[in-house]
């Protein structure tokens, strides 16, 4: 496998991984409101919005 596909299947999976850990609670932020801050700084950290 190149570099660029090992790349992009491992931001796949950290995608998916994310996506998990969102969908356990979504219901919980959405009645509580607030901002998403805690999630995008969680996107952040975790190297998605880099190339």
């Amino acid at each position: 496998m190149t570099a660029t596909k090992q790349n992009t299947s491992d931001l796949i999976e950290k995608a998916a991984e994310i996506s998990k850990q969102f969908a356990k609670d979504a219901g919980e932020r959405e009645l509580l409101g607030g901002t998403p801050k805690a999630e995008r700084d969680l996107i952040r950290e975790s190297g998605l919005l880099r190339r």
